[in-house]
């Protein structure tokens, strides 16, 4: 163990993020989702919860490098989902 963040006894604010073998709370797993009545956005799941990159950053909740990485993780994410879209009608 690396130090104490590491440690697989670290547990979640969120109730449901705990106990998860593939996604402990030190792998969370980035996403894609759309919101009711929203377009398509990065996110990152939380248990059964997800955190809106984009609404986070509409709030002021990253500063520096780390709204940057937010921003640019939300918009690659957003181009991803169109490509496939596009991919994937038929011609």
């Amino acid at each position: 163990m690396i130090d104490a963040t590491h440690s697989a006894a670290r547990r979640s604010w969120i109730a449901s993020a705990n106990g998860h073998a593939d996604f402990p709370i030190q792998n969370l797993p980035l996403g894609v989702f759309a919101p009711p009545r929203g377009s398509a956005r990065g996110g990152t799941a939380i248990g059964d919860e997800i955190f809106d990159l984009a609404a986070a950053l509409e709030l002021g909740l990253f500063e520096g490098l780390a709204a940057r990485a937010a921003g640019w993780i939300s918009t690659l994410k957003r181009r991803e989902v169109w490509k496939r879209r596009r991919s994937s009608r038929p011609k």
